[in-house]
């Protein structure tokens, strides 16, 4: 990652909130089927929201927020959108205080800073953020990238973990 990732992801976390709806914390989309006698099974899907509790198998209980309809339902289409506006969003930001961190840690330890905060008037490009340090900087970039790479896999299996947890409820 190049020193300006601090930025770039703040302007990615702006691009997607201003993109639409973004989805409330501890919300998901829950399906339930609903048989009909003449053997016909129809699925149909509505927002829940936790309310913190748990039942006695352990699994968080929810309440119904909003009927969303079937697939092919406007709702269900754009609540599916902000559920991953919203998850896309937290990954940005969990990547984004560990960059902070990275900062802050360099820069406690007498370290110049590789990412210094750029001000409203500041272009993000007005000066080279390295010239002042012996830095091993591709090893440093070869690093960040093996760390963003499998922080994707990571964020990836995350979703498949929800997604079977979604299909299993």
């Amino acid at each position: 990652m190049n020193p300006q990732s601090i930025h770039h992801l703040q302007r990615k976390i702006k691009q997607i909130r201003a993109s639409g709806e973004v989805a409330p914390d501890n919300t998901w989309i829950a399906a339930y089927t609903v048989p009909k006698p003449s053997g016909k099974r129809y699925t149909y899907y509505r927002l829940m929201n936790a309310d913190g509790k748990r039942s006695n198998t352990g699994a968080i209980q929810g309440k119904m927020c909003k009927y969303l309809g079937n697939e092919s339902n406007p709702k269900y289409k754009e609540m599916k959108e902000a559920i991953a506006r919203r998850n896309k969003i937290h990954a940005l930001e969990r990547k984004l205080k560990r960059l902070q961190a990275m900062d802050k840690k360099r820069t406690s330890h007498g370290a110049p800073t590789l990412f210094p905060p750029v001000s409203s008037s500041m272009n993000a490009f007005s000066s080279p953020p390295l010239t002042s340090t012996n830095l091993d900087l591709k090893g440093f970039v070869q690093l960040q990238q093996q760390v963003h790479h499998l922080m994707e896999k990571f964020e990836r299996l995350e979703g498949e973990v929800k997604q079977l947890k979604i299909k299993g409820e």
